[in-house]
């Protein structure tokens, strides 16, 4: 997944195009969210949904 996130708070989507392996010319997309509940004040939790077509 490439590009730059300004935003670290918002839901962020992004592409994904190519991989190794099993993953080889694998295309599709990720969802970036922000977690707050599970953050503290020295952490950030984020939750990464992958959605690919092999």
């Amino acid at each position: 997944m490439l590009g730059t996130i300004h935003d670290l708070r918002a839901t962020v989507e992004r592409t994904i195009v190519g991989g190794t392996g099993a993953f080889r010319m694998v295309r599709g997309y990720g969802l970036i969210d922000y977690v707050p509940e599970a953050s503290t004040p020295g952490h950030d939790v984020y939750r990464v949904d992958l959605f690919v077509v092999v």
